[in-house]
């Protein structure tokens, strides 16, 4: 069979070969891969800060980054996020995620923690622009709506995917435009996490130019 007669069968089966490729290396460097075989992965609702629902088949088509951690890491967490919005913040083909674990937040406090998860997706959209100011790079339009920032009170999304312990270490967990998982990075505060970002951002770029 000439492959060359098929190109549609190609055009379906390119993109998981290069996904493939891309766990095959990610399990050599160490890194938590998914094996999802879901046919409709990313199967989960939660709300946002503002109340909204968010689904993760919102987000097909797109390259998704997580960032799941718990509150005692948030001053670890800030800069890593706002240096993915620099980079990434002005592409419509990616969505950048905030999830913190708030499964231990009593029922009744859930509308407090949701208003101040709103405050930090306020914030971390002011702090933004003023990099971008002093930095002389132009506005990411509509910034704080690219900012979605989740309490996963029930534990869908934590449950989901690879993590490490989100008291102690931040996970950026990559999904691919189909909404496979394609690997889990671990970020620990205090260590010299630049390999494993420059990892994250390989992972990133290489699934933006399939």
């Amino acid at each position: 069979m000439q492959a060359s007669s098929h190109p549609l069968l190609l055009r379906r089966v390119a993109p998981l070969m290069c996904v493939a490729a891309l766990a095959l290396g990610l399990i050599l460097t160490g890194v938590a891969v998914g094996a999802e075989q879901d046919e409709k992965p990313g199967q989960w609702t939660v709300t946002d800060a503002r109340g909204a629902e968010i689904k993760g088949e919102d987000f097909y088509g797109r390259v998704t980054v997580l960032l799941l951690y718990a509150d005692p890491s948030e001053s670890f967490v800030l800069p890593i996020l706002d240096d993915l919005v620099v980079q990434y913040g002005h592409r419509s083909d990616m969505a950048l995620i905030s999830v913190v674990d708030v499964r231990k937040v009593d029922p009744e406090a859930q509308s407090f923690a949701m208003r101040r998860l709103d405050a930090r997706r306020l914030a971390t959209a002011a702090r933004v622009r003023r990099r971008l100011e002093r930095e002389n790079k132009p506005d990411i339009h509509f910034l704080s709506r690219k900012l979605p920032i989740v309490g996963d009170f029930a534990g869908r999304i934590f449950e989901l995917y690879p993590h490490w312990d989100p008291k102690r270490h931040t996970t950026v967990v990559v999904l691919s435009p189909e909404g496979h998982h394609v690997g889990s990075w671990k970020l620990t505060q205090g260590a010299d996490n630049g390999r494993t970002l420059g990892l994250v951002d390989d992972a990133i770029q290489f699934l933006l130019e399939q």
